[in-house]
């Protein structure tokens, strides 16, 4: 699903052996056949157990179908049910399609960004740029999670976009503003960051540090990714000023 090498799945012994200890494996089916699933194990900072979310797959042929959102909807309930209120997972920030899933569907938010945290994996979805990633936090009994999956978390309005979208729709150059702090920020990424990676190599790293710059900059003066936003021509993130956004 991600274009992976053989070294680089996860062998089946290990998620068997995962689950039976703490993780948490579960599968979306098409009559017998398997079509995606979502996978993790717990974490633990201090005295704080969590849910540690490693991978959510879906076959290329039902995705836009809504699997990935019923697989992470299951996954709560599980977590819940076993007494787990926090999951937590990483992402790349340009692909717009998961930013959205993660922080405006299901009301995740991020505070931390990991600079190039696997290195080259040399293959798949990855290929070809630094794997930066957004890191998630899901507290997954509050309100805000509550509001996202009933659909009536409202969107904050940004006074500043921090990072623009200019030129061609489908290779778009990015394109940088004064940063400044203001309650409410918007960070614009590709629509398809993959197919710039295939068609403009450099372009696709121009995209990786000038969004790196930016989300590094805002998150170290205490902002937090809220959401992202959809229209017919842009994508983009929303920054809130505010420790206090859970």
């Amino acid at each position: 699903m991600w274009g992976f090498s053989e070294r680089q799945v996860t062998p089946y012994h290990v998620l068997i052996t995962a689950a039976k200890n703490g993780g948490v494996l579960l599968g979306a089916f098409a009559g017998h056949q398997l079509v995606g699933f979502v996978f993790g194990f717990p974490g633990y900072q201090g005295q704080k157990v969590y849910h540690c979310s490693h991978k959510l797959a879906v076959r290329r042929d039902y995705r836009h179908l809504g699997v990935g959102l019923e697989l992470k909807l299951a996954q709560r309930q599980r977590l819940l049910d076993i007494g787990l209120d926090l999951a937590t997972w990483t992402y790349d920030p340009l692909e717009a399609i998961n930013a959205r899933l993660n922080l405006t569907r299901l009301g995740g938010i991020g505070r931390q960004y990991l600079v190039n945290l696997y290195g080259e994996f040399g293959g798949g979805l990855n290929r070809g740029t630094e794997t930066d990633r957004l890191v998630v936090e899901w507290q997954l009994a509050s309100q805000r999670v509550e509001q996202a999956l009933a659909g009536t978390l409202a969107q904050a309005q940004p006074q500043l976009v921090a990072l623009r979208a200019e030129g061609d729709p489908q290779l778009p150059r990015p394109v940088q503003a004064e940063l400044a702090e203001v309650p409410v920020v918007a960070v614009e990424i590709p629509r398809n960051y993959q197919v710039i990676k295939e068609q403009n190599h450099q372009l696709a790293v121009q995209w990786r540090l000038a969004s790196r710059s930016v989300f590094q900059w805002y998150l170290d003066w205490g902002y937090v990714a809220t959401g992202v936003e959809h229209t017919p021509e842009r994508v983009y993130y929303l920054l809130e000023k505010g420790p206090e956004i859970t």
